[in-house]
C-alpha cells in the first residue's frame, strides 16, 4: 500500500555512521610531541649542557624508575587529594551562594562590592598568611585553593539560575508545587550546564593551583618534589616531576571536557569537533 512505510528487508545491512576522522587526533598528538622534539634537538645541538637540560632519553628512564617506585603514584596520590578536598568544599559552598545570588536581586547587588572585592584577591598573595597560620600541611594548600576554585562554580551557577524561563517557574507556582520539587525539576536541570562548566574551569585551575602551591610551600605532592629535587640538585628528577605535572594538567583537561560533554550532550563539548 502506498500509505506504508516499506521497512528494509531482513537482508538489508544496517546503516552505520561513518567513521570518525582520526586526521585532528594525529594533528594534536603532533602538537603534543613537538615539545619534546624540540627537546631532544636542542641537547643534540650541545648549546645547553645535561646540567641545566638533560637528555631526553635520560630523563624518560629517570621517570620510569620513579613510577616503578612507587614514588611518582605516591605524589600524584597527595596532589590529587588536596585538589579533590578543595573541590569539594569549593562546591559545597559554591552552588548555595550562586543560587541565593541568581535569585535574589537584592542579594547580588549587596555583595557585588564585596565579591569583586575578593575576586581581585591574587591567590599567591594569601599563602604567607597560610603559612603563618598552619605551615607546610594540607590545610595551607586548602586556604588558597578553595576560594579560587569558588569564583567560578559559584559566578557560573548564578548566570544560570538567571538565565532560566520565567515562564516555568510561574508555572510551578501556579500548580503550588513546593519548594523542593521546584528546586529538583525545575531549577537543577537548568542550572547543571552552568554548574557543570563551572567545575571544569575550577577543577583546571584548582590542579595547576595545587601543584604551584606545593612548589613554593613544600606540601607534599608533585610539586613539592620538584622544589626537593630542585634543592639538591637532582636535575634529572626536576625534570622528570615537570614531566608528571605537565601531564597531570593535560589529563585533567582532557577529563574534564569528556566529563562536560558526557553529562551535558547540549554542551559546547559535546558539539566541539575531536
Amino acid at each position: 500500500m502506498s500509505g506504508l512505510v516499506s521497512l528494509p528487508s531482513a537482508g538489508t545491512p544496517a546503516r552505520r555512521s561513518p567513521p570518525r576522522p582520526i586526521g585532528p587526533w594525529l594533528g594534536k598528538a603532533a602538537f603534543l610531541l613537538l615539545p619534546l622534539a624540540a627537546w631532544h634537538l636542542l641537547v643534540l645541538s650541545g648549546k645547553v649542557g645535561p646540567d641545566v637540560l638533560p637528555r631526553l632519553d635520560a630523563t624518560l628512564l629517570r621517570l620510569a624508575a620513579l613510577i616503578a617506585a612507587g614514588d611518582v603514584p605516591a605524589r600524584i596520590g597527595e596532589t590529587l587529594t588536596g585538589w579533590a578536598i578543595s573541590l569539594l568544599i569549593a562546591t559545597s559552598i559554591a552552588v548555595p551562594l550562586g543560587i541565593l545570588l541568581g535569585s535574589s536581586a537584592f542579594a547580588r547587588q549587596s555583595s557585588r562590592l564585596l565579591v569583586d572585592a575578593l575576586r581581585s584577591v591574587p591567590p599567591l598573595g594569601l599563602i604567607p598568611l597560610a603559612l603563618l597560620l598552619f605551615g607546610a600541611r594540607r590545610q595551607t594548600e586548602l586556604m588558597v585553593t578553595v576560594p579560587t576554585m569558588l569564583w567560578p562554580i559559584m559566578l557560573q551557577v548564578s548566570h544560570g539560575v538567571r538565565d532560566i524561563d520565567p515562564m516555568l517557574v510561574e508555572t510551578g507556582r501556579a500548580f503550588r508545587l513546593p519548594k523542593a520539587t521546584l528546586l529538583r525539576h525545575v531549577l537543577m536541570p537548568a542550572v547543571t550546564p552552568y554548574l557543570i562548566t563551572g567545575l571544569r574551569l575550577a577543577a583546571v585551575m584548582g590542579l595547576l593551583l595545587c601543584i604551584g602551591i606545593e612548589v613554593l610551600t613544600y606540601v607534599p605532592g608533585v610539586g613539592a618534589a620538584i622544589a626537593v629535587a630542585q634543592s639538591v640538585g637532582a636535575v634529572l628528577d626536576v625534570y622528570a616531576y615537570t614531566l608528571v605535572a605537565i601531564g597531570l594538567g593535560v589529563a585533567m583537561t582532557l577529563a574534564t571536557y569528556l566529563a562536560e560533554g558526557s553529562l551535558v550532550p547540549w554542551s559546547p563539548a559535546r558539539r566541539r569537533r575531536p
